[in-house]
């Protein structure tokens, strides 16, 4: 079965009561630049930066109809300009993730829509840093901006899942079981916290700002529109910054990537120690400028390296900290304990995956040129990119299980595995066609309105 275009519709999407010209023209408008001039005047001074921090929340909350928290960042603990960043908050995370490895796409818009508890982060470059030239209502602007493209826009969770789908589709089989698990899993919020993290500013074309689907908030009037492209050209000159441009969807999908690389690397090592994972986990949390990310690493990192009990006590590692080692023969020895249980864990996954795969006689279950056959034929109903990503996904989950029997066959597997390893190597050949022919179909462009085929001869 096909599943259907995952398009959130443009009624569903929650919108303030009030009309967007309203909003950016509005009382609470000004309270967020006059706030935001509040703490540019008043760096060093905490309770003035906390009280207009709930200033603003306080006026997101009428103009949007969302709860947040407002940080705003030390620029000496970030080197580098990026403006602001949302994120939702973790219990929705969690709730993604789950709905990501469970393949309920479906699913993540609902999720979003109802999350009602984001956090933002200001750099403080863009308050505090003189030589940007940015004035208050062009910082609100900008705040305005990246609310609509990161808040409202639910292309931005399905983007940003795709990518960790098509991700996984590519790793080995054994090792996708491993992550997928209840214990590892969350180990992708921090590639999805990364995507909403990435804001696309467009530049070049003026015009082009009118077609975004979900930037109506800053076009909605003239100033709106003008005070935009003048933060926007501050920032470029100020900054650089112009991967920050105009990104493509390759562009903005690379830091994702780039993060699994490591979590992968470190994954396919799991079953031998945990510290390879750590150390990518460190390296990259090294270069994190959010410390609303860097928090999910370091629970990420904690529960890779808690002591065993610990782990099973408090899966979520709530309650470590760096502090656990003190002693160095205490530390080696809890090295140890840490390994054999990444190792046992590991294995039994393994074995729950072959479970999986080898039935009650002991024969392992077979995948047959007929089940291919099948797929191949459901291809010809292909109508979206999105059935494609499903059928891939099909597609790919019958190679690996393919791979994974060759596997055995040349490891001579204690299992009983009625097909011969040249067979298995014809079905790997013609699945890899079936693929081929999936990634190089072109999708026809959706037709609306009445056709009817009149019978020849027909006049009328």
């Amino acid at each position: 079965m096909i599943i259907e275009q995952h398009q959130a519709p443009e009624q569903d999407r929650i919108r303030p009561l009030v009309s967007l010209s309203d909003i950016v023209s509005g009382p609470e408008f000004q309270d967020i630049s006059d706030a935001l001039e509040e703490i540019r005047t008043h760096k060093r001074d905490s309770e003035v930066i906390h009280k207009n921090c709930l200033e603003i929340v306080k006026s997101l909350r009428v103009c949007f109809g969302i709860d947040c928290t407002v940080s705003v960042l030390d620029p000496v603990d970030n080197l580098i300009f990026y403006g602001y960043n949302i994120f939702p908050q973790m219990s929705s995370v969690r709730k993604i993730i789950d709905a990501i490895n469970d393949k309920q796409i479906d699913q993540i818009h609902s999720i979003w829509q109802t999350t009602k508890k984001w956090h933002i982060e200001i750099d403080g470059h863009m308050l505090y840093d003189i030589s940007n030239h940015l004035n208050a209502k062009e910082m609100a602007t900008i705040l305005m901006y990246v609310i609509d493209q990161v808040i409202f826009d639910y292309n931005t969770p399905i983007r940003i899942a795709y990518t960790l789908m098509k991700y996984q589709s590519k790793m080995n089989f054994v090792t996708r079981y491993i992550m997928n698990s209840k214990k590892i899993r969350f180990i992708y919020a921090i590639p999805f916290l990364l995507g909403c993290a990435i804001c696309n500013f467009t530049l070049g074309n003026q015009k082009k700002l009118e077609t975004f689907r979900m930037n109506n908030i800053v076009s909605s009037t003239p100033d709106s529109n003008q005070r935009y492209f003048n933060a926007v050209w501050k920032i470029f000159q100020t900054y650089g910054r112009s991967e920050l441009i105009d990104q493509s969807q390759a562009e903005m999908d690379h830091r994702i990537l780039c993060i699994m690389d490591w979590i992968y690397e470190g994954m396919n090592d799991l079953r031998y120690s945990s510290l390879r994972l750590i150390e990518n986990l460190r390296r990259a949390m090294r270069t994190c400028r959010s410390p609303y990310v860097r928090l999910v690493f370091k629970q990420m990192i904690l529960m890779l390296s808690a002591p065993a009990k610990q782990l099973d006590a408090d899966p979520d590692n709530r309650a470590m900290t760096e502090s656990t080692y003190v002693n160095p023969e205490m530390k080696a020895m809890q090295e140890r304990l840490i390994t054999d249980y990444w190792t046992n864990y590991v294995t039994a996954q393994e074995s729950e995956f072959f479970d999986r795969i080898i039935g009650k006689n002991g024969r392992v279950k077979r995948i047959t040129r007929d089940d291919l056959d099948l797929l191949r034929v459901e291809c010809e109903n292909i109508s979206s990119v999105d059935d494609k990503i499903y059928l891939l996904e099909r597609l790919h989950h019958m190679i690996g299980e393919l791979q994974v029997l060759r596997e055995m066959i040349e490891e001579k597997s204690k299992y009983k595995i009625n097909q011969s390893k040249n067979e298995i190597d014809n079905l790997l050949r013609y699945a890899d066609s079936i693929r081929l022919y999936i990634m190089n179909y072109k999708i026809r462009p959706e037709q609306y309105g009445l056709y009817i085929k009149y019978p020849a001869g027909y006049e009328g």
